[in-house]
């Protein structure tokens, strides 16, 4: 099991997407359970580092 450090994002569509791609950060988004689906955003190194 491992830890994930992450912010909550405030903007969100494919422009903010390609912005933070272009800032060296990785957008995603957790699905699961009965909770809304909640957009994030990482920092490259780290989602280098859990992805393999």
């Amino acid at each position: 099991m491992f830890t994930i450090n992450a912010e909550v994002r405030k903007e969100q569509g494919k422009g903010a997407s390609r912005r933070l791609r272009a800032a060296n950060k990785f957008p995603a988004i957790i699905y699961g359970g009965k909770e809304a689906p909640l957009a994030i955003e990482l920092g490259s190194r780290q989602s280098h580092e859990h992805a393999s």
